[in-house]
């Protein structure tokens, strides 16, 4: 899911902006370098010395897609939607 809101921080370039929250966490340097590195697959190595001004709507959203996978996430999305139809039931004890 892609907001419209896409938080990224107006007063950093693309590079500073994937690599922000690298930095809080403490993770050492070569290792964040490599993370934002991975921006070849977003399609977005020609803008990391763009800030988010000069960047249309499409680019932003991948610069947010990149900063959220710059993060390492632990649980990723699927493509297949759960209805409650597809959750296992529950046996709460509504059997009558």
């Amino acid at each position: 899911m892609v907001f419209q809101s896409h938080a990224l921080y107006p007063h950093m370039n693309v590079f500073d902006n994937l690599a922000f929250n690298q930095r809080i966490r403490g993770v050492d340097r070569k290792t964040w370098i490599a993370r934002c590195g991975g921006s070849e697959r977003l399609e977005i190595t020609e803008l990391l010395k763009r800030r988010p001004r000069q960047m249309s709507g499409g680019q932003r959203q991948r610069v947010a897609i990149g900063r959220a996978l710059v993060r390492d996430p632990r649980a990723s999305s699927s493509s297949t939607s759960r209805s409650p139809t597809s959750m296992p039931s529950c046996a709460c004890g509504s059997a009558r």
